[in-house]
């Protein structure tokens, strides 16, 4: 989910994913980057530590950036309305990865099921020529002790 969010908010704010690393209080990466630990917390169960460890800040930088993001949207029509376009791509992006998941995960079931059954035949095999390989043991000794 951070990829997505990351790459819709780079691309809204023309800036590179690299740029959001930056210490830089430069205006349009900072609020790149808090409109990302904005995204981060709503769309995610991540802790505001584990999303300030992704922008190298802390947890009261990122409750402060969510509430800037927030405050902002209350008060200011043109970046709310910035903030509502971005959501819609960041859910078109999450729904399309969400149906390629499942197209992935249609395919891979029925293969992990029928590497469960080759697996189960091959133990099958396997116990069978140890049970050959024992046998012939058997034969090899009790021809030995006749031809003595």
């Amino acid at each position: 989910m951070r990829n997505i969010i990351e790459s819709v908010v780079c691309a809204e704010y023309k800036i590179t994913k690299e740029d959001l690393q930056l210490k830089t209080r430069e205006e349009t990466i900072r609020e790149a980057r808090q409109v990302c630990m904005y995204y981060l917390k709503i769309h995610t169960k991540a802790s505001l530590q584990r999303i300030g460890l992704y922008y190298k800040k802390d947890h009261a930088t990122v409750l402060h950036s969510v509430n800037t993001v927030k405050n902002q949207m209350d008060t200011n029509k043109y970046f709310n309305q910035k903030i509502e376009m971005m959501e819609e791509s960041i859910l078109k992006n999450k729904l399309a990865i969400s149906d390629k998941m499942y197209i992935i995960e249609s395919i891979l079931t029925p293969l992990a099921d029928k590497i469960k059954e080759l697996t189960r035949q091959l133990e099958s095999i396997k116990d069978d020529l140890n049970r050959t390989a024992d046998l012939y043991k058997e034969i090899v000794i009790n021809t030995k002790a006749i031809n003595k």
